[in-house]
């Protein structure tokens, strides 16, 4: 038996339920790309939760088609992550996969060649690229409410990362940004967006 949630929708907590989940918000989904100024390698991650034991079989993620850039010229690699307050010991690290036609405003999937057992816990599953693999813009949209965990990146950012480091939108906005220090900002209010990510267990 095969039992799909969501990162967007995270149903019930992320308790493995018999459901399907699909884009319920399309008119609000936006993107986003490590590579927005010029292509740089990097990884944007979302933590999702487990209540029981299962087996990882597929991760995928919403390919937005970007109007300037020919992203079948492009491949991604998908990550794994044990989870304890922010990103640790690494999981799963994929072979590039290509972005074909099919894909463009869809869904890009990564099988295992053999499910992952996991247990209960937090993870966080990652998708970018570990070196310069062309120009991928991904679709991104609201959390549900139940979600509260953070949107993380692993990227370098000229004089303030070197890309060896996951860090959050909060650590983004105040590393480069020195008056953010002093400014009311709703940093929750900002985690609510979201890569549209899927994730599939099999029992």
């Amino acid at each position: 038996m095969k039992t799909r949630f969501s990162i967007l929708s995270l149903l019930l907590f992320c308790m493995l339920v018999n459901a399907q989940t699909t884009l319920s918000n399309l008119e609000e989904m936006d993107w986003q790309s490590y590579s927005e100024e010029e292509v740089s390698p990097g990884f944007y991650g979302q933590v999702f939760e487990i209540g029981e034991a299962a087996k990882l079989a597929s991760i995928s993620v919403y390919i937005f088609d970007h109007w300037d850039h020919d992203e079948t010229q492009s491949t991604v690699n998908f990550e794994v992550y044990s989870f304890d307050g922010k990103p640790a010991g690494q999981m799963i690290s994929s072979d590039p996969l290509k972005i074909t036609e099919e894909n463009l405003d869809g869904w890009l999937t990564f099988e295992l060649p053999t499910p992952m057992d996991l247990s209960p816990g937090k993870y966080l599953v990652a998708v970018g690229q570990k070196e310069t693999q062309g120009f991928v813009a991904f679709g991104t949209s609201r959390a549900h409410i139940a979600y509260e965990d953070r949107f993380w990146m692993k990227a370098p950012v000229a004089d303030h990362f070197d890309g060896s480091s996951w860090f959050t939108l909060e650590d983004f906005i105040k590393k480069t940004d020195p008056e953010a220090a002093g400014q009311d900002i709703d940093y929750a209010e900002i985690e609510k967006y979201v890569l549209m990510m899927n994730v599939t267990l099999a029992e």
